[in-house]
């Protein structure tokens, strides 16, 4: 039900199996030695915890768990239990963090670097949004190199989509139709043999320069070539936003820049799975 909100975003935590069994080891050892009467120490205090830990509040029920297969067993119910597994509503989670920390100081550390609370994750900006779409147009594409998606928007509307693959009518590059991609050249090698008709020229064939005009911008999943990129220029696009670097980034920021197109390279926050010991490879 809170899925369906637009103020609710589900993040769920694990970490391996063996982190998870130490953790739990020395948070039993300290309830041990805690003085008689005592407030036990808290687990979030001894070490960060994570969803796929059993824990009980029951001390018989703790004290039985003193193997690794008795604590793989629980372990197992805590997740995949038909009945009241969480692994489905994990798997369901926009933010899946895997939690190897030492310590609450390194936790705390880490989730501070990965802007948690970044509105673009519950509603996303406009760059979000075509970014999104030019995503989901490259999944039609049928290159044998590389999937590409592209959309030319004008005032914030959609005007043509494209992606990469071989023209109309004819073999479809993943079953042979262009021989230069299934030979497996180097990117940005052989490109004059190439069959392929890249994601910008099928959006900018589809839309045409009447309805492209000044103002409009492309969106597209990977920064454009030298030869799509001219191409831009001439149609009149004003801006590029593109989300993942090519080998001819720089040749094109040339053309692009003596032309007066903006470039830029959108980022957006990290989603999926995001291993806490290595947060900047997802800034």
């Amino acid at each position: 039900m809170y899925m369906r909100r637009p103020f609710f975003l589900l993040i769920s935590v694990d970490a391996p199996l063996t982190v998870r069994w130490d953790r739990f080891q020395r948070r039993q050892s300290l309830q041990r030695s805690a003085p008689a009467g005592a407030a036990k120490p808290p687990a979030a205090a001894a070490t960060p915890n994570s969803s796929s830990t059993p824990t009980t509040d029951s001390d018989s029920s703790s004290s039985a768990i003193t193997t690794l297969d008795s604590f793989v067993i629980l372990s197992d119910k805590h997740l995949y239990d038909p009945v009241t597994g969480h692994n489905p509503l994990m798997s369901r989670a926009a933010v899946r963090l895997l939690n190897t920390s030492s310590d609450l100081a390194h936790l705390y550390a880490t989730l501070g670097k990965l802007d948690l609370l970044n509105a673009d994750r519950l509603r996303p900006s406009w760059d979000s949004y075509f970014m999104a779409l030019a995503s989901l147009a490259a999944q039609r594409s049928n290159c044998m190199k590389r999937r590409v998606g592209c959309v030319v928007v004008r005032d914030k509307r959609v005007v043509s989509t494209g992606y990469n693959g071989t023209p109309r009518g004819m073999r479809n590059c993943g079953e042979g139709g262009c021989a230069r991609c299934n030979a497996g050249q180097g990117s940005g090698h052989g490109l004059t043999t190439c069959l392929c008709i890249h994601a910008e020229e099928n959006a900018l064939l589809e839309a045409g320069r009447e309805r492209v005009r000044e103002g409009a911008v492309l969106y597209c999943d990977t920064c454009p070539c030298l030869t799509c990129s001219i191409k831009i220029v001439q149609v009149g696009i004003s801006e590029v936003v593109y989300s993942q670097g090519y080998s001819m980034d720089g040749e094109t920021a040339a053309v692009f820049r003596e032309a007066g197109v903006k470039l830029r390279q959108f980022v957006p926050p990290a989603n999926g799975l995001i291993h806490l010991e290595k947060p900047d490879m997802y800034s």
